[in-house]
């Protein structure tokens, strides 16, 4: 059996969104709609003999799994469906904590998470916009370092060095607008 999903979302994760997105709550986190989004592929395994059912989903091109298990003492309570859905459940809880630290670790290291709409594009689409969020910050800090031009002179730095900066800011805010034109292209 394979690529059977639930037919319903978790009703107590769905309301916990819906909760979480009525407080304004959109700082960087992980949604419901990204662990889905991380599943590539579902299978479940019936164990021989032992009303045991494992439930396997593949993330990231199937070259990370985790798995769910579903069990029964008594083989008459045993429903395959039902099964199916606990060991799914299972499985899907697992992601969580394995979603929290790809984010961390992405927040940490000065990446954001995508919006769900570049999400959706291709990734060549997606690769320009992170370029363009990553040189933006970096203009940001460049255009700090620049405002306060007499601090940088007294803190010894060379006034040949301050034009070769001011250039590269020059040049580094024309690459910006290039990716921004590549992105209205598209709409986005």
């Amino acid at each position: 059996m394979t690529d059977v999903k639930l037919k319903a979302p978790d009703p107590e994760e769905t309301k916990l969104e819906t909760k979480l997105q009525a407080l304004g709550l959109n700082a960087p986190r992980i949604t419901p709609a990204m662990i889905d989004a991380m599943i590539e592929r579902t299978e479940y395994i019936m164990l021989p003999g032992n009303h045991h059912m494992v439930c396997k989903l593949y993330l990231f091109g199937g070259r990370f799994h985790v798995t769910g298990e579903s069990a029964t003492v008594s083989p008459e309570n045993f429903k395959e469906d039902l099964a199916e859905e606990v060991s799914y459940r299972n499985a899907r809880n697992k992601i969580w904590p394995l979603a929290g630290a790809i984010l961390a670790n992405d927040l940490h290291n000065n990446r954001p998470p995508l919006p769900e709409e570049i999400q959706k594009q291709p990734e060549a689409i997606q690769r320009v916009f992170v370029e363009l969020n990553q040189n933006m910050a970096r203009l940001k800090g460049l255009s700090l370092a620049l405002a306060d031009e007499a601090s940088l002179a007294d803190a010894g730095v060379d006034p040949v060095e301050l034009e070769l900066l001011k250039e590269q800011h020059s040049h580094m805010a024309k690459y910006c607008e290039v990716l921004q034109k590549r992105l209205a292209r598209i709409g986005l």
